[in-house]
């Protein structure tokens, strides 16, 4: 377990104590390792607290970048077919790997496939990709929703933790307003289901399980779920239980 957290923003001024804040409010997911990131102009903040296990050798550590710098990554979960995407992309591409962690891998994958990586990997992850080519940035969720990504999106800024109390630490102007529509859909759910894109915080969004991002200027340019065998609503809880169980 890691925490994942930034600020996508296209003006505006930011301090590193915004991700500081913002690290130290999720320091539980990460007692390892304390990493921040910024780019050339600014306009990309990318934070990481990390839990060591796959490579917890130090050039490992997040964000972790290839290519000069193009591509950029925070990523909290894990690779399960890393292995065998690391044979494919030696064999087939002749990358060269730095590390034995599922990181690069992550990484690489998108470097060579872009979006399309999400028909390849297998595991329980969510990422944030800063592609400088394309002057934008790819974020995704993994297709059960284990690991989570919540999001405040506001004019041209884009804030975005693994957690809610790390994403109010990056913008504490925003005040915790509960959502009271999302009272009555958890109640009318049992006290058991929440649609999986809203949070009991006015302006708080989670990504969706199976769901990605792509973000230009600050603004969400795209959205979507890479799979159709995820439903895109689920209204009575039963009906969610009867679709686990059936994966």
């Amino acid at each position: 377990m890691c925490g994942i957290s930034g600020i996508i923003k296209s003006h505006g001024s930011v301090t590193s104590s915004d991700l500081a804040r913002a690290a130290h409010a999720m320091r539980h997911r990460g007692p390892d390792a304390e990493s921040y990131w910024i780019s050339e102009d600014a306009t990309l903040w990318f934070g990481h607290v990390r839990l060591s296990i796959v490579d917890p050798d130090p050039r490992s550590t997040q964000p972790f970048s290839i290519d000069d710098g193009n591509y950029v990554m925070v990523f909290n979960g894990e690779i399960y077919n890393y292995q065998k995407l690391r044979a494919l992309l030696e064999e087939y591409h002749n990358v060269s790997f730095i590390t034995k962690s599922d990181t690069e891998v992550l990484l690489q994958m998108y470097k060579y496939f872009g979006k399309k990586l999400l028909d390849h990997i297998e595991g329980m992850f969510a990422f944030v990709i800063y592609d400088k080519r394309e002057s934008s940035v790819f974020v995704a969720r993994d297709f059960a929703g284990q690991k989570p990504l919540v999001y405040i999106e506001h004019e041209t800024w884009l804030f975005f933790a693994s957690e809610i109390p790390g994403l109010f630490a990056l913008c504490p102007d925003f005040a915790k307003v509960v959502n009271t529509e999302a009272i009555k859909l958890y109640m009318i759910g049992n006290f058991f289901h929440l649609p999986h894109h809203i949070s009991f915080f006015q302006w708080v969004k989670k990504l969706e399980n199976a769901g990605y991002l792509i973000i230009k200027n600050g603004k969400i340019v795209e959205k979507w779920r890479y799979t159709e065998l995820v439903p895109s609503q689920i209204r009575d809880p039963k009906d969610e239980i009867q679709f686990l169980d059936a994966i």
